[in-house]
C-alpha cells in the first residue's frame, strides 16, 4: 500500500492526497491481514522429523540467513513491482475517459482505489496460500475467512449514503471490467512471484529448500513413517510423545 501510495503522488505531480480511503487503509493492517500473518505462524518448513535428525537446520534461523539484507530488498523489491503492475494497469483501464455502463458516471476516486485495493488483498491471500509449507483447518480459516470477511465489508460499508464511498462497490459487482481487471492484476503479480521463487528454488536453493525437496519430492517423510510402523521401537517421535 505505501509503494502504491508514492507511485500515486508521483502520478499527480507530488499533490500530497492520499490514494487510499482512511477506513480502508486503516483495516489493511488490523481487520483483512493480521489473522492470516498471525495463522501463519502454525507454518513449519520442514517435518518434525526432518528437524530432530538434522539440528544443524536450526543454524539457518539463528545465523540469520531467513532474514537478512538480502531477503529484505527481495520483498521490497516484490512489493514494489506488485505496486507498479497493479498501479499500472488500474490507471490505465480506468482512466479520465471511463464511464460506469449501469449509471453514465465517471469513475470516482473511492471506485479507482478499490480496484487496485480489491488485487492487492487477492495478491496477498495467494501468496500466504502458496508459501505456507504446513496447511491446517487455522490457515484455511485464517486465508479465506478473512477473503470472504473482506468483500463481506465492502459490501456492507457501500450501503450507508452519508458516507462517499455509497454505492461503489455496488457499481463494481455489476461490472465484468472489474473482475477482469481484479483477475489480471492477481495473476500477472503471482505468475511472475511464482517464477521467481521457482528459479531460486532451482537454481539457488539454500539448506531448508534443499531439505524441504528430500523430504517432499523424494517422499522421505512417508518412508520415514513406514519405516516406524514396522520398527515401533525406533519411532523417536513416539518415544518423546510419551
Amino acid at each position: 500500500l505505501s509503494f502504491c501510495q508514492i507511485i500515486f503522488n508521483f502520478y499527480t505531480l507530488y499533490s500530497g492526497s492520499s490514494y487510499w480511503n482512511s477506513f480502508m487503509l486503516a483495516c489493511w493492517n488490523g481487520l483483512f491481514t493480521v489473522v492470516t500473518v498471525f495463522g501463519y505462524v502454525l507454518d513449519r518448513d520442514l517435518p518434525r522429523f526432518t528437524l530432530l535428525e538434522n539440528p544443524h537446520l536450526y543454524e539457518h534461523t539463528r545465523t540469520e540467513k531467513s532474514l537478512n539484507t538480502y531477503t529484505f530488498l527481495m520483498y521490497v523489491g516484490r512489493g514494489l513491482l506488485q505496486a507498479l503492475i497493479c498501479m499500472y494497469m488500474t490507471i490505465k483501464i480506468y482512466g479520465s475517459g471511463w464511464l460506469h455502463p449501469d449509471t453514465g458516471s465517471a469513475m470516482d476516486y473511492d471506485s479507482i482505489f478499490t480496484v487496485t485495493y480489491s488485487a492487492l488483498l487477492c495478491i496477498q491471500t495467494a501468496t500466504i496460500f502458496i508459501e505456507s509449507h504446513t496447511i491446517t483447518w487455522i490457515n484455511h480459516l485464517a486465508i479465506w475467512g478473512t477473503f470472504i470477511f473482506y468483500w463481506l465489508c465492502v459490501f456492507v460499508y457501500n450501503v450507508f449514503p452519508q458516507l462517499s464511498y455509497y454505492r461503489v462497490m455496488n457499481n463494481h459487482l455489476v461490472n465484468p471490467v472489474f473482475y477482469a481487471t481484479v483477475a489480471i492484476e492477481t495473476t500477472v503479480c503471482m505468475v511472475l512471484h511464482v517464477a521467481l521463487q521457482a528459479l531460486l528454488y532451482n537454481v539457488y536453493p539454500n539448506m531448508l529448500q534443499k531439505k524441504h525437496y528430500q523430504c517432499v519430492e523424494l517422499k522421505a517423510e512417508q518412508q520415514y513413517f513406514v519405516w516406524c510402523s514396522h520398527h515401533p521401537s525406533k519411532d523417536e517421535l513416539a518415544s518423546l510423545r510419551a
